[in-house]
């Protein structure tokens, strides 16, 4: 028996099996790894089903939660966009979206814009539903959050991140929900502070790893972890130095929404003396948008921290803050960036010493965010130890501060370039 024939004899085997099953059977079909969308339309138009089947698609491949614009599905193994699946619009499937979580496993997340503006740009007659999740990392035991610190009051890691359940869940459920109304479930919770100024502020600062996933193209899932600012299995230029994504890294590296321009692409474009077109947007005006939205996330924050400091809430506060330092850190290693590109390219050493001063703002940044997590999260296992190690032997365990020299090499590569011997 060829490879060919042996697997039309499994698909057949297999669908004679669901056509004889003596109930109703859902069938949920994967597009990853499926090859040509013909043949998986084969597939289903010979199974015959009596059921409408399912197609799962991966939005954005395995970073779901970065831009809400379609960029890439994973489907194969180059990164296009799969459209066959849906051209022409399919009469016996739906399709689902799978939106991939491997980019914030520790702090908490919630935006409520984001989710509403993903199903409003994706919900097409042919599209039925979404599947939400991570693949390694599973909620169960929090083993991240220490034990005895005294805002914890929860036993499972879906308890403590309960409101990237419930704004997924609830507008899933019901897309035009208002905020008013998804506000109630911090109301409930945390009956003596402002609902409402607290989900604004995880809004804000939720918008940190979704503007790294954007700017930074990944795949698969080592190709970024957002909340670490690591790439274990970077799908660009690699310095082999660290999985910790360096400053040259930063550069070199393209976007995931076409509508970002890259700090290389920003620069190619400038060189040219091409107009950048409308609508792009350009490194320094992400870095803008970044910084803007942890202020304001931040200004919020301060205002809703109380007395009560052995609060749960506090906990949830401490996290968001951690999102903004994490975005003053994301918006001034852009600037660095661009500053060394133009030191690079016109040879002024204020740029130099601009990037210099950015970075260094990087560090303060970078050692806020050790700071407010340092005694609440234990160094925890990466998600799948078993792919990573085969490339950085030495990273078993993550958590920030086992990246501050990491951070502090940026700024001493830049230094360098003022002393050549």
């Amino acid at each position: 028996m060829t490879p060919k024939e042996r697997e039309h004899w499994i698909e057949e085997t297999f669908i004679a099996g669901m056509r004889d099953a003596d109930r109703k059977v859902k069938f949920i079909h994967r597009a990853v790894l499926a090859g040509n969308p013909m043949e998986m339309r084969g597939v289903i138009d010979r199974a015959g089903l009596p059921e409408k089947t399912v197609v799962e698609i991966k939005f954005n491949w395995s970073h779901g939660h970065s831009t809400p614009h379609l960029a890439l599905t994973h489907s194969d193994d180059d990164g296009r966009i799969m459209n066959g699946y849906w051209h022409p619009p399919p009469e016996n499937y739906f399709i689902a979206w799978m939106v991939r979580n491997e980019d914030f496993f520790v702090l908490r997340w919630g935006d409520p814009y984001f989710i509403k503006e993903h199903i409003q740009t994706n919900n097409h007659p042919y599209v039925d539903g979404y599947f939400v999740g991570s693949e390694g990392y599973i909620p169960a035991t929090d083993y991240s959050h220490t034990s005895g610190h005294h805002h914890r009051t929860w036993e499972y890691a879906f308890q403590k991140q309960w409101m990237f359940y419930h704004l997924w869940g609830r507008i899933m459920y019901e897309p035009d929900i208002t905020n008013e109304r998804l506000a109630l479930a911090l109301s409930y919770r945390y009956p003596e502070t402002n609902s409402g100024k607290l989900l604004e502020a995880y809004a804000l600062a939720s918008r940190v790893p979704l503007a790294l996933a954007s700017f930074y193209r990944s795949t698969w899932d080592f190709t970024l972890y957002s909340e670490g600012f690591l790439a274990p299995w970077t799908t660009g230029y690699d310095d082999g130095e660290s999985p910790f994504i360096s400053l040259e890294e930063l550069i070199r590296h393209e976007t995931l929404d076409p509508q970002l321009l890259s700090i290389e692409a920003y620069f190619d474009s400038l060189q040219s003396g091409i107009p950048i077109e409308e609508g792009l947007i350009t490194p320094q005006e992400l870095a803008i948008q970044v910084e803007q939205q942890c202020t304001r996330a931040l200004t919020l924050l301060n205002q809703l921290r109380g007395s009560e400091t052995e609060s749960p809430l506090e906990s949830e506060l401490d996290d968001l803050e951690t999102w903004c330092h994490l975005g003053f850190y994301f918006a001034e290693k852009i600037r660095a960036g661009v500053s060394l590109q133009m030191y690079r390219h016109f040879s002024e050493d204020k740029e130099r010493l601009q990037a210099i001063r950015h970075l260094q703002e990087c560090i303060f940044h970078w050692k806020e965010v050790i700071r407010l997590t340092e005694f609440r999260y234990s160094p925890m296992p990466y998600v799948s130890m078993g792919h990573h190690d085969q490339k950085w032997p030495g990273f078993r365990s993550f958590h920030w501060m086992d990246f501050l020299d990491d951070v502090e090499e940026d700024l001493a590569y830049v230094k360098e370039m003022a002393n050549p011997s």
